[in-house]
């Protein structure tokens, strides 16, 4: 008999997860668009409807068209009854923002750091700033950390190749457990490639979405399903390590040709270090130090120096693109971060690169584009990982 009975809470804890996550992406549909859509009786949604407007979870929202031409009361969830809070650990700095269960933020703050030399600062400084939001938004009921890699997920620790990044066997998930609420804790690029599926206006569980970053470093994330795709160790998408020339430039990682050597920033920035004594003509040669956003403003001038350093970077991001359009063959890619900055110019070498490259019915399906996103995406990310665990157990809203 208790095990029957532990069964029936399952099942009604999934048939609250079902109603919850569907009413998070369609507000304002009505009990019977409920029931149709989720297969369950008129009776059952009338129940867990029930509970979750007396526990404040989900509100009416007045009369809508409904089924057939009749007017039915439309619901939606309260987010201001919850909410969760983001955290983005990058090597240079904390961001914090706080959401509601809706995916709305209310409030976002930035800490520099010095590049993460000192991770027990990163930590202290994490922990006072969701001591703070807390005291402020007392409604917060889980937090949803991005860390950067490799993030090793099935054992909470971040792992560098660089010794001189810090943070070497670090065990994130021991140094915030000590908070009394629910941590999700996802690699940076994944948590970003969770806020790109989210974000869709077409969202489905059956899209597979892939999440590229181009910054100071190159990684990728991958939604199936509807689920973050990690792998065994939670490490998958390490696509900055996968070599494109064999014979190509050292890498820390031990060996050659890495594709981060070749299309992040720092690399446009160390190519053009190197090259800009041969291009006196470029606007770039009167410039004491060169950074991504002046090749960028260079290239928008049109610069032609500029413009073929843009479009190199393409090229190279498009042998990186190839490799994952082929593992996962995805609905679409959403690139983001600092690299976008090459706007079209960058776009049109990665397009020219797949299209040759890859098999004619995978292109012609393919999306791909960047991030326009207005939120950070990984920061937004984060916070969708616990807006997400929540949803799939209501049963915390209801106590």
């Amino acid at each position: 008999m208790e095990r029957e009975g532990k069964n029936l809470d399952d099942i009604q804890s999934m048939n609250r997860a079902l109603v919850v996550k569907y009413l998070s992406s369609h507000p304002g549909c009505s009990r019977a668009e409920l029931s149709r859509i989720s297969g369950l009786t008129q009776a059952s949604i009338t129940k867990i409807i029930r509970s979750l407007v007396e526990a404040g979870v989900v509100k009416e929202t007045g009369l809508t068209e409904g089924l057939r031409g009749r007017r039915s009361i439309g619901l939606k969830l309260n987010g201001k009854q919850f909410q969760v809070l983001g955290v983005k650990l990058s090597r240079t700095a904390v961001l914090v923002g706080v959401y509601d269960i809706r995916a709305k933020k209310y409030e976002e703050r930035m800490e520099l750091l010095q590049y993460m030399d000192d991770i027990d600062k990163a930590v202290q400084v994490i922990l006072r700033n969701v001591a703070e939001f807390r005291s402020r938004y007392p409604k917060i009921m889980a937090i949803g950390m991005a860390v950067p890699g490799p993030f090793f997920k099935n054992e909470g620790r971040v792992r560098s190749i660089r010794e001189q990044q810090g943070c070497n066997e670090v065990d994130i998930r021991t140094a915030f457990s000590g908070i009394d609420i629910p941590v999700f804790i996802e690699h940076d690029v994944h948590a970003g490639a969770f806020a790109c599926w989210w974000s869709d206006e077409n969202r489905s569980p059956s899209k597979t979405i892939v999440h590229f970053v181009a910054s100071e470093g190159i990684g990728s994330g991958a939604v199936i399903n509807g689920k973050v795709f990690n792998g065994s160790l939670g490490i998958a998408g390490e696509i900055g390590h996968v070599s494109i020339d064999y014979n190509g430039i050292p890498c820390e990682c031990g060996n050659r040709g890495c594709l981060l050597k070749y299309c992040s920033s720092v690399a446009m920035e160390q190519q053009v270090r190197n090259e800009i004594s041969d291009h006196p003509e470029s606007c770039l040669s009167l410039l004491p130090e060169i950074s991504v956003s002046d090749i960028f403003a260079a290239m928008n001038q049109g610069d032609s120096y500029a413009v073929s350093v843009v479009e190199q970077m393409g090229t190279y991001m498009g042998y990186g693109l190839q490799v994952l359009v082929n593992m996962y063959n995805p609905d679409k890619v959403i690139i983001s971060d600092i690299m976008t900055g090459g706007g079209e110019v960058m776009m049109r070498k990665i397009r020219e690169v797949l299209r040759e490259r890859l098999l004619l019915p995978i292109y012609e399906k393919l999306d791909i584009q960047y991030s326009d996103m207005q939120d950070d995406v990984i920061l937004c990310g984060a916070a969708l990982i616990a807006i997400d665990r929540i949803l799939s157990e209501p049963s915390q809203l209801l106590v």
